[in-house]
């Protein structure tokens, strides 16, 4: 029979050996050193609690009493929580960017497109309590009363397509743009990497910048801008764009000129530091679909070598950008992070930059027990394997080799409608301040 480890530290070792590489004592230390904090030796050192908020998160960001109980530290949940608020936020930032470089480290070499590192880029949100300090930071959504709804942030997600890592995450107020978040991810990227970006994308200021970065881009062109094909009209009918030249009936190279205006998005000295014009390539192609209408697609790249990057091959990458609304779903609706719970500015980045963390570590369980199974991982279920971390990581488990994890059936343009059966209970809304609502209630009592 297995022997149960006993403490946290075997714990970790245990799923270490497994192939999930979980945050060590050795690289906590160095990231409390970098960043300046200090701490004393004890039960809640700054190892013990990060492992305890991963335990909190994986279980459905679950109580903190109940994160305590887990952990078996035998701590209350008042002295877990004064010792996650003394770690400071730049402890979460630099051990979420170390351990994305270890990851991506681990799994480049056989995660390439065409020689490029291909990355999945698009825009969500979150809700969290609410307090006038997230108020004020965040903003409500538009049209709430004033004490009748909770502030949302703007979150922005890099996600590596490959692994479906998240490489970067940004939490900004609800009225954010997408553009204007999505280029603070290019921080992370390197010379030649590829980004794979819905409509919003599909302007002329993003693929400019996306060439001035040295990077690489292929986005689906934006509602406004309308590319004619016909061979004949070689301008634009506005001066938007002159055709260079065609390479097929449906993919030509265009001159893109830069706009009078300046974007809203943009600052005036980038703008300023863009070129007149921009090279791209533009592709159309027809998504047919059983029981669909017929849809043509329209996408603008940067790849404009067509014999290195055929027309079929980058239709069939951006085919895979939806990947990224399945990763959303992984992380906020099975893991839970559609609602976070923290009541400070500084605790929603943290729980955030956790909730990351922990996503990455379901995920590379996912990519190791693809490799053990000889699946793709992609059809390795994301809630087996987090089920499989989650009690993988307490001390009362057995230590021994992780189990198969569950493959999900092939099923290619399978289609659910998005509707459930069992019906809500019925309950009225808040649609005044919770104060003024108790009011009406105890007059309501005294009148009876």
């Amino acid at each position: 029979m297995a022997r149960m480890p006993k403490t946290i530290t075997e714990a970790i070792a245990a799923v270490k050996r497994q192939g999930v590489q979980l945050p060590t004592q050795r690289i906590v230390g160095e990231i409390c050193r970098a960043v300046g904090h200090r701490w004393r030796r004890g039960p809640l050192d700054p190892f013990n609690t990060i492992i305890v908020f991963l335990l909190q998160i994986l279980n459905g960001n679950t109580a903190c009493s109940h994160a305590c109980l887990l952990s078996g530290l035998g701590v209350t949940a008042s002295a877990y929580c004064q010792a996650r608020g003394r770690l400071p936020l730049r402890f979460f930032t630099a051990l979420f960017a170390r351990l994305v470089d270890d990851l991506l480290e681990s799994t480049t070499q056989s995660a390439l497109w065409l020689g490029h590192r291909v990355f999945l880029i698009d825009g969500s949100s979150f809700s969290m309590p609410d307090t006038p300090q997230l108020q004020r930071r965040f903003g409500y959504p538009p049209g709430q009363k004033e004490g009748c709804g909770f502030p949302v942030a703007h979150l922005m997600a890099l996600c590596d397509m490959a692994t479906g890592l998240v490489i970067d995450v940004i939490a900004s107020p609800l009225r954010s743009g997408d553009l204007t978040q999505g280029v603070r991810t290019h921080r992370v990227l390197r010379e030649g990497d590829l980004v794979v970006g819905d409509r919003v994308f599909g302007t002329w200021g993003y693929l400019s910048l996306v060439l001035q970065q040295n990077l690489c881009a292929v986005v689906r062109a934006h509602q406004r801008l309308n590319l004619d094909f016909n061979p004949r009209k070689r301008w634009h009918k506005r001066g938007t764009y002159c055709r260079l030249y065609m390479l097929d009936r449906n993919d030509q190279v265009i001159e893109w000129f830069k706009p009078s205006h300046r974007p809203r998005w943009m600052s005036k000295a980038l703008y300023e530091s863009l070129p007149p014009s921009t090279i791209v390539r533009a592709i159309r192609y027809t998504v047919r679909g059983r029981g669909f209408r017929t849809k043509k697609v329209t996408l603008l790249t940067t790849l404009t070598d067509h014999e290195r990057y055929p027309a079929e091959a980058i239709a069939e990458l951006y085919g895979r950008r939806w990947e990224i609304e399945t990763n959303f779903r992984d992380l906020k609706q099975t893991m839970g992070m559609k609602t976070l719970r923290c009541k400070t500015v500084d605790g929603v980045l943290k729980e955030m930059y956790t909730y990351a963390i922990a996503y990455n570590l379901v995920r590379m369980g996912c990519l190791e027990g693809a490799m053990r199974q000889g699946v793709d991982p992609r059809r390795i279920s994301f809630i087996n394997a987090l089920r499989w971390l989650r009690w993988a990581m307490t001390p009362r488990c057995e230590a021994g080799p992780a189990p198969p994890l569950l493959v999900n059936p092939y099923r290619p343009n399978r289609l659910e409608p998005r509707l459930t059966k069992r019906r809500p209970a019925q309950l009225s809304y808040l649609t005044v301040p919770r104060n003024e609502a108790r009011k009406r209630l105890q007059q309501q009592q005294l009148a009876a």
